[in-house]
């Protein structure tokens, strides 16, 4: 099965998403902020993890009438993929990567200091997004997701040079590091849909 035939039903909503992703990366008044941010969405990926939302949001629902804030799951689901690429950023620098997705990696473009503040405030402007609606459920979920994926990334390079990693502590990095944030999509769909 392919990716399109999955993201169908929510179709309108990940182009909905498209717009509020460049609307907030646009925000700044500053022209460069604005430029850096706008760059950030030359390549848009798979948009799994907003994707996730979505379906689950419709799994969670009771009825296809269920009341929902559409704007809420909107915004819940950008700050998934703001915190998604955030994070990319950050691994670039890390990585001491140059390509991604065979374009030039935010640290190639800007160097590594522009790019780890670049990360900081694009995981801000997650944060704002969910703060918006105020929902408790949907903010623990995220925030323990982060929690996971930095520390995940600690550990990873921490342990980056050690050739005796068993399988076993090789899982645990990638489930903190990848898996938190689509588990956290997941739950934070159902969470809005349940509502």
């Amino acid at each position: 099965m392919k990716l399109e035939e999955i993201y169908k039903p929510v179709s309108d909503d990940l182009k909905a998403l498209d717009e509020l992703l460049k609307s907030t990366l646009g925000e700044s008044q500053n022209v460069a902020v604005s430029r850096m941010g706008a760059a950030l969405l030359e390549s848009p990926g798979k948009r799994m993890r907003p994707a996730l939302v979505f379906l689950c949001q419709r799994a969670g629902c009771e009825s296809e009438t269920n009341a929902y804030d559409r704007q809420e799951l909107a915004e819940a689901a950008a700050a998934v993929e703001l915190i998604h690429i955030a994070s990319l950023i950050h691994d670039d620098v890390l990585d001491e990567a140059s390509l991604r997705h065979n374009r030039p990696t935010v640290n190639n473009r800007y160097g590594d200091d522009i790019s780890i503040v670049l990360g900081d405030y694009v995981y801000s402007m997650a944060f704002q997004l969910i703060r918006r609606k105020g929902n408790g459920g949907v903010f623990s979920c995220i925030s323990e997701a982060i929690h996971q994926m930095c520390e995940g990334e600690l550990i990873h390079v921490c342990q980056r040079r050690n050739l005796d990693l068993s399988e076993k502590d090789y899982i645990m990095i990638a489930e903190k590091k990848t898996a938190s944030l689509f588990g956290a999509s997941c739950l934070m769909g159902a969470i809005i849909g349940d509502q």
